[in-house]
């Protein structure tokens, strides 16, 4: 069922179960996404390509990994085609001119 892999389906709104469209807004995310972010915050949260400390290296690695895995995942040419932007609210003012740069959003304004 959805609701197993997205947990906030299962609350009831007025005595009905909740239905969710504002996902232009926000996209709720399923448990692997939330227990991938958890992880995340609780043992590697640092900024990354930003210092040689080891939680930025671990952090820097663990976004250039998700870069690779997109690429292969939508056939890029190269990672460096995969952009992750901040949001919606960037992203309208993000111009990439004559690139094949994939843009992913990635975080809500």
């Amino acid at each position: 069922m959805l609701e197993n892999q997205f947990p906030i389906l299962k609350r009831k709104i007025r005595g009905h179960r909740l239905v969710y469209l504002d996902n232009a807004a926000t996209t709720q995310k399923p448990v692997v996404v939330l227990e991938a972010m958890d992880e995340y915050y609780r043992k590697h949260n640092a900024n990354i390509h930003r210092g040689i400390h080891t939680l930025s290296v671990e952090a820097t690695d663990m976004y250039e990994g998700a870069r690779d895995r997109v690429q292969k995942f939508l056939g890029a040419a190269s990672s460096e085609e995969i952009v992750f932007t901040g949001g919606d609210c960037f992203d309208r003012f993000v111009e990439f001119t004559g690139s094949r740069a994939i843009v992913l959003q990635l975080v809500e304004c």
